[in-house]
């Protein structure tokens, strides 16, 4: 179904339809959430492999971070302005396995993975609980990944 008839289908009043409208509804708002977080990711993807294209090492960990400290700070993303927090709270949970892979790669050492859950963790509790601390949002991710702006790990 093309969007606009999508968006049209999800906004029908309801009294003339019935249940095979609802389900219909129903049906047609996932199929929308689905693809509005597809779109998402690969937007996000897209925008990581530019704020990180040739980069190495520490810098490229760093570069990483401080993308995650832009994102967090549009304020798309919070539990307490989001309408559909089941859905968020599943595509999160789908995420931050592919999150913590692409960091791990970045980090040398045997405690890469749990240092790559850390900063998962870290990047993640800003959408699930707003802080008083946004300013140092950056220094406590790179603090997780033990480096700091002018060297690496």
């Amino acid at each position: 179904m093309p969007l606009p008839q999508l968006l049209s289908a999800l906004g029908r009043n309801t009294e003339h339809g019935g249940d095979d409208l609802d389900r219909e509804r129903c049906r047609s708002k996932e199929r929308l959430l689905s693809a509005f977080g597809s779109y998402e990711l690969a937007k996000i993807q897209s925008d990581l492999e530019a704020a990180t294209e040739g980069l190495t090492g520490a810098a490229r960990l760093d570069a990483v971070l401080a993308f995650i400290v832009r994102f967090q700070s549009q304020g798309t993303y919070s539990l307490s302005r989001l309408v559909e927090v089941d859905y968020v709270l599943d595509e999160v949970a789908r995420v931050l396995p592919i999150m913590r892979r692409f960091i791990e790669k970045l980090l040398d050492g045997d405690d890469a993975p749990v240092v790559a859950a850390t900063i998962v963790r870290v990047a993640v509790s800003p959408y699930l609980i707003e802080g008083d601390d946004k300013v140092s949002f950056l220094d406590q991710l790179r603090h997780a990944a033990g480096i700091t702006p002018d060297s690496g790990p």
